[in-house]
């Protein structure tokens, strides 16, 4: 394990997200501006918070300083890592499933950077016995992806 004061760890908040992901559904985008949910599949708790816990896990598997997940209790910290869940589903026309994150990381001295992370699976059929590890394997990647850029 990482030990290190709460003073210099890294806070994971919980992204911010459209309302098509603030449902306990998948959501399957059917065309240009339609959005339904896949039937006989849902997630076990919210998606952003979901992905909160994946990314604090990614960067706690680094190794390099004390993650924390933002529960509301935390004071002061080094740097945090915030930003917008602006998919995570599944594209019918494409046939695909999409994870795409627009992360921000701000430092207690008042500096910020932005970056947008995605990770499609193309080849997914229309059901939840293929789009649910496609959609692990894409949330895993982008997670990966910023354990990289926070490295």
């Amino acid at each position: 394990g990482v030990i290190g004061t709460q003073d210099s760890a890294l806070l994971v908040l919980e992204p911010d997200v459209d309302r098509k992901l603030a449902v306990l559904r998948v959501p399957v985008r059917v065309n240009g501006s339609t959005i339904t949910y896949l039937a006989d599949a849902g997630w076990i708790e919210r998606p952003a918070r979901q992905f909160r816990g994946l990314l604090a896990e990614t960067l706690r598997a680094s190794g390099k300083q004390l993650v924390l997940e933002d529960d509301g209790t935390a004071g002061p910290v080094a740097q945090r890592l915030g930003g917008r869940l602006v998919d995570m589903g599944y594209d019918a026309v494409t046939q695909s499933v999409v994870v795409r994150f627009e992360a921000v990381r701000s430092t207690r001295g008042g500096a910020v950077e932005t970056r947008r992370f995605e990770s499609v699976v193309s080849g997914v059929s229309a059901n939840p016995a293929a789009i649910a590890p496609a959609l692990n394997r894409a949330a895993n990647a982008v997670a990966a992806d910023v354990a990289v850029w926070m490295g």
